[in-house]
């Protein structure tokens, strides 16, 4: 078993037991989703909150650690298991920390939602960064547009550019705790490099292809 599938299991474990624990604290309906502006705009039943999201924390987690099992390319998934197991482990952390500021905001610790999840979405975008930048051809992981996984090139310069973009979002998203009233520019940004990449992905498949 890998350490990865441990650590998923104990955060999902960790995250049941503190739902469980302060349940009879929360509110029937929980908060579920903050709007741009980080006003609560979504609930969910209390059981539906403290029961569900470990579990799908725990069903992702599993999901991630044993794709690459049923990978055709799982042998290039091998060179950078390290990395991908980071990945992984970040996530389930990520889904953890989601958790816990929605269990305070539950308990009546109000504070600014969108400002305090962005260290941890700032956090999930480096680490997907630091992945792409040792990532090699596979179906599952990274960048998949039909020119990436024609050709090993095209995926390795397609991942390069896209890890420095994601650098460069993780500090955008950095930068929104003193200048929160850029977010909209940034999910802009976000949306406008997703699509650059994607792309930059054919042109460099038809550069190829001369």
């Amino acid at each position: 078993m890998r350490k990865v599938t441990l650590f998923v299991v104990a955060v999902a474990a960790v995250m049941l037991a503190a739902g469980l624990f302060f349940a009879p604290q929360l509110p029937e309906q929980m908060p579920s989703h903050w709007n741009a502006a980080g006003q609560v705009d979504g609930y969910m039943p209390k059981d539906w909150h403290v029961y569900g999201f470990p579990i799908a924390t725990l069903l992702l987690g599993l999901l991630l650690v044993y794709l690459p099992e049923i990978d055709p390319l799982k042998k290039n998934v091998k060179k950078f298991r390290e990395e991908y197991d980071l990945f992984t482990a970040f996530f389930a952390a990520f889904l953890a920390f989601l958790y816990g500021v929605t269990l305070a905001w539950g308990l009546g610790y109000e504070f600014p939602m969108n400002l305090a999840v962005l260290p941890a979405i700032a956090g999930l975008l480096y680490v997907s960064a630091e992945l792409m930048e040792k990532s090699q051809r596979n179906w599952f992981i990274g960048v998949k547009t039909p020119w990436t996984l024609s050709s090993d090139r095209v995926w390795r310069k397609t991942h390069d550019l896209a890890a420095k973009m994601f650098k460069g979002f993780a500090f955008a998203f950095l930068a929104l705790l003193f200048y929160p009233q850029a977010m909209l520019a940034v999910m802009l940004v976000l949306l406008s490099g997703i699509a650059i990449i994607i792309v930059y992905s054919y042109l460099a498949y038809k550069e190829e292809q001369k």
